[in-house]
């Protein structure tokens, strides 16, 4: 009987590693296109070089790769890693020896964000380098890439198993942020965690949101203490929805909503999170849509022109243009409402609640039985012929 049992379990886990997220495979490439064009909207103007102009008395580093150092390297060192990173990200988004250029996008990325944190701040930006480091080896690249056009891949080779990990990764991301909440007595009844932090983020860091202001007339201590206890279970369960490629994604949508509410009462914007969680979305629609189809092959005319050096010298103009006059989507903003971060945030926070809170919506009508449409619909049209005969 316990062998039984075991093989039944065996047999699960398998098919979640190896089978539960394959109807995510062929969305892939047009999520590593979308993937990889957010992350060169989002890429600061000198993202790594500003460091070069700081003395080596700012230097304290965490326990990671640059502990061994005793100050900045020279510059040259930061400037090479803005552009290999900016290269790496080109040949992400045209497909261009996808799998090494995910490899060394991510590496990239870690080693220059170990020389940021050396500041003593380190962002929540790590999804965004295990999302390709993952997904390297699930054949992302293999449609809608260079290296599909010039046959370098022959047959798809498309693997669920990243996706299932990346789930995992996620899960546990979300629960190393509980768990110090927990540690530092978010539950305790006699605090309220969120209410002191939107405080100091309204008077302290003077980010007035625009749900800040109505939440703050909020007196009730149960509610604050409800949203504490909801942000820990919310953030603790993750981990266990990963489990179930259905359960994830619905986490997924939650907390798309999570993080735009976050966002528009605090002023806090984890966009990386909103990123990663993208790749359970299902993108195999938008691959047949007619208009990607259309725009693909005409780039793919051009694109197909393309060759290593030429890749190159495009990478090194848009490192000149993101060096000495800024990434041109922030200069745009910054030019029509005088500060970048805003708006784009913004943007991208709505966005985020309005997929989110749709396929929330989506799988509740899908869970509501057909019947009680017919009920409505009959109360409806009876009501409609009641008023007409008044």
């Amino acid at each position: 009987m316990k062998h039984i049992s075991l093989t039944y379990y065996q047999a699960k886990i398998d098919h979640y590693i190896f089978r539960a997220f394959d109807t995510c495979l062929s969305g892939l490439p047009m999520y590593r296109i979308l993937f990889a064009l957010s992350m060169l909207i989002m890429t600061r103007s000198q993202q790594y070089s500003w460091m070069a102009q700081f003395p080596d008395t700012f230097f304290a580093p965490p326990p990671g790769l640059t502990m061994f150092f005793r100050g900045f390297p020279p510059e040259i060192v930061f400037y090479a890693f803005d552009f290999l990173t900016l290269l790496a990200n080109i040949c992400l988004l045209i497909g261009y020896r996808t799998r090494f250029a995910s490899i060394s996008f991510a590496v990239l990325m870690m080693l220059g964000n170990a020389w940021l944190f050396s500041f003593g701040k380190i962002n929540h930006t790590i999804l965004v380098i295990l999302v390709p480091l993952v997904l390297s080896a699930s054949g992302w690249g293999d449609r809608l890439s260079l290296d599909t056009r010039r046959q370098q891949v022959h047959t798809p080779n498309r693997s669920s198993w990243p996706l299932a990990l990346l789930a995992v990764l996620i899960g546990l991301g979300m629960l190393s942020a509980a768990i110090p909440k927990v540690l530092f007595g978010w539950p305790d009844l006699q605090t309220q965690a969120v209410q002191g932090h939107l405080v100091s983020r309204y008077f302290g860091d003077g980010r007035q949101m625009l749900m800040a202001d109505y939440l703050l007339t909020i007196r009730s201590p149960i509610l604050w203490e409800l949203l504490d206890i909801g942000t820990i279970l919310f953030e603790g369960l993750f981990i266990l929805a990963a489990c179930s490629r259905r359960s994830i994604r619905l986490f997924c949508a939650v907390a798309c909503l999570f993080h735009a509410g976050v966002f528009f009462v605090m002023g806090i914007g984890f966009w990386a999170n909103l990123l990663a969680y993208a790749a359970f979305f299902n993108f195999s629609w938008l691959m047949h849509a007619q208009v990607v189809h259309s725009f693909a092959h005409v780039v793919s005319q051009w694109i197909d022109q393309l060759r290593g050096i030429y890749i190159v010298g495009i990478s090194a103009l848009v490192f000149c243009c993101y060096t000495f006059i800024g990434n041109p989507v922030h200069v745009l903003l910054m030019a029509s409402f005088g500060d970048w971060q805003m708006p784009l945030y913004t943007g991208i926070f709505t966005l985020a609640a309005i997929l989110g809170g749709g396929f929330l919506l989506i799988n509740t009508v899908r869970m509501i039985p057909p019947y009680h449409f017919q009920f409505i619909s009959k109360s409806y049209n009876f009501i409609a012929s009641y008023r007409h005969h008044s």
